[in-house]
């Protein structure tokens, strides 16, 4: 059994090695920890059923969040008690920790990420983003930034609600961390409003890497319905603007699940690298697969492939105990 840090003896850790774009999500209520003192921790949900997973399932949360040199340490003394763990979004580096260690990995998808030094909304690429930008502020859009504790609550609540309810009234478990009606350290909110009125959100979450911000991560947005097209795009462009002024480039826009299948280089599961494409192209009853790449692509970003692994095989089977554990199923 590793020894247990406080919460904020974890944010410590989290502000040295939290570079990974999910790293802040490691601290969303409902996680357990597995700390090694002098290193760092890893992040995972316990996950039971009865019939998807009689053995129970420890859900992890990207890569451990420490040094890079001692990842292969931590998931060793992770796994040796033998209870099934899954690995959920992470990147190559740590993939092949994990291939080294014997587990098959598969990807997950692609992240994007903006990076600000060179980002333009300039020429035909930005064309699509100028439109829809300026297509918001004709409507009647502003934006604003200030901490979630000055604004009414009743407001975000309600957005958030709405927004919820068009998309079938729950958030992804685990990989999308949960609206916090609270001031958080570092977490930066940007507030669209019409006619003095709420209309949306979008929430950054900070990466760090040796005490320092490096980036922002486009961790949440909310919209309510019949909000101008256009609303998320002017929220985001702003707070981009907003960022590369204070001197931070880096803004993932985050995964976009089953995007970009391609063949492995690590050992992997051939027939669920295949059905993960069949889904990603007939899957839009379970999640707006396509959808929710289209909207990133339109910001040009440059795109990295993301991970999945689990001790028991990569095999469909348990992809759909990873996919009934995050709410999809």
């Amino acid at each position: 059994m590793s020894a247990k840090f406080t919460p904020e003896e974890r944010f410590e850790y989290l502000k040295q090695f939290g570079s990974h774009c999910m790293a802040y999500s490691t601290l969303q209520p409902g996680m357990e920890y597995f700390d090694l003192p002098g290193v760092g921790y890893l992040a995972y949900m316990e996950f039971q059923h009865r019939l998807w997973a009689p053995g129970g399932r420890r859900v992890v949360l990207a890569e451990p969040v420490a040094d890079d040199r001692h990842h292969g340490a931590i998931v060793e003394q992770f796994v040796a008690d033998g209870t099934p763990a899954m690995f959920l979004q992470f990147g190559e580096t740590f993939a092949a920790v994990l291939s080294e260690l014997g587990l098959p990995v598969n990807q997950l998808g692609i992240e994007t990420e903006l990076d600000l030094q060179t980002f333009s909304l300039r020429g035909k690429s930005g064309s699509q983003l100028r439109h829809w930008r300026n297509k918001a502020i004709r409507e009647g859009v502003s934006v604003h930034e200030c901490p979630v504790s000055h604004m009414v609550t009743e407001d975000v609540v309600r957005v958030s609600q709405n927004w919820l309810s068009r998309k079938g009234g729950k958030e992804l478990a685990i990989l999308t961390r949960p609206l916090v009606l609270k001031d958080e350290p570092d977490v930066r909110c940007f507030w669209a409003e019409r006619q003095a009125r709420l209309i949306g959100m979008v929430i950054f979450d900070p990466m760090y890497r040796s005490g320092r911000i490096i980036g922002y991560y486009h961790n949440m947005v909310r919209l309510e319905g019949g909000s101008p097209h256009g609303t998320s795009d002017l929220v985001t462009l702003t707070a981009a603007e907003s960022f590369r002024t204070s001197g931070v480039s880096l803004v993932p826009l985050g995964l976009s699940p089953l995007c970009g299948l391609e063949q492995e280089r690590f050992k992997s599961n051939r027939l669920t690298r295949w059905l993960l494409c069949f889904l990603f192209e007939h899957g839009s009853a379970l999640y707006p697969f396509k959808g929710n790449h289209v909207h990133k692509s339109k910001y040009c970003g440059r795109t990295t492939k993301v991970y999945f692994s689990s001790t028991r095989g990569n095999h469909f089977l348990e992809v759909l105990v990873g996919m009934k554990a995050l709410g999809l199923v």
